[in-house]
């Protein structure tokens, strides 16, 4: 998994010190990434939700385009977010995120915020813009998610690279190996720039579990599960 992680993240030209979880599909993908970006921009506004949950804790802001994959709605319900309390930011004819939406979105918001776009829309194959919603996750400090189940494999193509211009300045991105790479059901993965905000989110401890840091990968520190198949 180590070596096959290094292999993926370099073939999608993404930043090299991330980390990456192997789990079951993009929308598993999506709820790691998720986590761990609810627990980071709680960290960043003096939250611990490892420590103190969720009760009481201040209000995430989760600015999605109405276009958005159905999973991704799936995803933030299981993570807590209710629909009514997620900020809809406008989509073009294409589904692709309105950045002056997003901008109007985040404007005055100075709370923990998580932006969420999308690597090619599912009956359009649309790209969202992710210069310009990137420059606005910096100025914001929000965290962008992409969700690129299929999509992202793009950056891998010289011929279509382009589409995916300015994803690599996201903060983590959910892939799927079986979309374009035909690999079988299951095989999704999780990346997260952030290795520590990745592990904090997900690792498991216990005595019985090997917790060194210099004696190889632990794959339960990457994702949910501690019983699974390798991938």
């Amino acid at each position: 998994e180590e070596v096959a992680g290094k292999w993926l993240i370099d073939l999608l030209d993404l930043p090299r010190e991330s980390s990456i979880g192997f789990t079951t599909g993009a929308t598993m993908a999506s709820f790691i990434c998720l986590a761990t970006a609810r627990q980071e921009v709680l960290r960043r506004h003096g939250w611990d939700i490892t420590a103190d949950g969720l009760s009481g804790a201040p209000q995430v802001s989760v600015n999605i385009s109405e276009e958005a994959h159905s999973s991704i709605f799936a995803t933030l319900r299981f993570l807590g977010f209710g629909q009514n309390r997620l900020k809809r930011v406008a989509a073009d004819e294409q589904g692709r995120m309105m950045p002056d939406d997003l901008a109007r979105s985040l404007s005055g918001d100075d709370g923990p915020k998580i932006i969420i776009s999308q690597a090619g829309h599912i009956n359009s194959g649309a790209f969202d813009d992710f210069e310009a919603l990137s420059a606005l996750a910096k100025v914001t400090d929000a965290w962008l998610h992409v969700d690129g189940a299929f999509g992202l494999w793009a950056r891998s193509a010289r011929s279509k690279a382009h589409l995916c211009r300015g994803a690599d300045k996201a903060d983590s991105w959910a892939v799927d190996g079986h979309k374009w790479l035909q690999v079988p059901y299951d095989s999704g993965y999780a990346i997260v720039k952030d290795s520590a905000a990745h592990q904090n989110a997900m690792a498991i401890k216990a005595s019985y579990l090997n917790q060194r840091a210099d004696d190889g990968r632990n794959p339960s520190h990457y994702v949910p599960e501690l019983s699974r198949r390798a991938r």
